[in-house]
């Protein structure tokens, strides 16, 4: 069951834009501060922290109805 999970998870994070992949693979892999992932980048501090916040809510948001449907039987 977790390996299912991970690989729904993988799935989703794939379809995020490059930008909310981009940065929250350097928050969460690389464990960057929002401040260090700015310079990095060389993007506006308000604009990698807007990119993380959307990126996972878009993911919350994927993985809770994709978690419903299951619950409900319905395959993913």
């Amino acid at each position: 069951e977790r390996s299912h999970d991970a690989k729904i998870a993988r799935e989703q994070f794939a379809t995020l834009i490059e930008e909310e992949r981009t940065v929250l693979l350097l928050s969460v892999v690389r464990g960057l501060t929002h401040d260090q992932i700015s310079r990095h980048l060389s993007m506006p501090l308000g604009t990698v922290k807007s990119h993380i916040y959307r990126g996972l809510a878009t993911l919350r948001d994927r993985l809770t109805r994709s978690d419903a449907r299951n619950e409900r039987g319905t395959v993913v």
